[in-house]
């Protein structure tokens, strides 16, 4: 089923400077991503691979034209309070992944104070528990006492993506979380990616620029390129 669909997206840059007209960046997009599988987009810096993620994820202004469908739910035009309870399944992780836990309490804590404000339901005991859990899955067991601060960049990518696998979302788009590590660490991320996958069923578009990663852990390969996406 699909999670999230683009049809024929439109989106130009606002100008640089008074008088210029708008930077046309998507030319045409169309994107769907299913349910439990894990689509990377590649494609040369500056072609507007971010843009898409964020303009999918209604974090932009709507599109210059096209449609953006979550579930069955166009949302294209959508307001920001008609998105918002939405947004408990549509999820992103954007470079700076310390900025999606509070910076003010240990990790433990954070992951809690995070499933809690996304989740419907209240988080008993049972929630606390599925924290260990989680963090022992992706290696960061040890590091629940630890201040997200005082973790590595690797580390905080995987303890941002246990954020992930506990508020259950049914799509995330996840930018460069390869960015800067080194390949080891980078692998351990990916392999953190299709758990991810694997353990809440969500449909994923994960940016990378490193097609070998790409190849060895997604389902689907996409490249963005002159304003529109072509598979690999």
């Amino acid at each position: 089923m699909s999670v999230l669909r683009a049809r024929d997206l439109h989106y130009a840059l606002p100008a640089e400077r008074p008088g210029e007209p708008p930077r046309p960046l998507l030319r045409g997009v169309d994107v769907e991503i299913e349910g439990g599988e894990l689509v990377t987009l590649e494609g040369p810096s500056g072609t507007g691979k971010t843009v898409l993620g964020t303009s999918v994820l209604r974090l932009r202004p709507p599109p210059s034209s096209g449609q953006i469908f979550w579930g069955s739910t166009d949302v294209t035009n959508a307001s920001a309070g008609s998105l918002r309870p939405l947004r408990r399944t549509y999820q992103g992780m954007l470079q700076h992944t310390g900025a999606l836990l509070p910076p003010f309490l240990r990790l433990r804590a954070a992951l809690l104070e995070s499933v809690r404000a996304v989740r419907t339901a209240p988080v008993s005991d049972a929630g606390a528990e599925e924290i260990e859990q989680v963090a022992e899955l992706l290696g960061i067991g040890h590091l629940l006492s630890r201040y997200p601060r005082h973790l590595s960049g690797g580390e905080q990518r995987r303890a941002s993506l246990a954020r992930l696998i506990l508020v259950r979302p049914a799509f995330a788009f996840i930018d460069e979380p390869d960015a800067g590590l080194d390949g080891p660490s980078a692998v351990e991320v990916m392999r953190a990616i299709r758990t991810l996958v694997s353990e809440t069923g969500a449909g994923v578009l994960l940016v990378t620029h490193q097609a070998d990663l790409a190849a060895a852990f997604s389902d689907r390969r996409l490249r963005l390129e002159g304003g529109q996406v072509g598979e690999l």
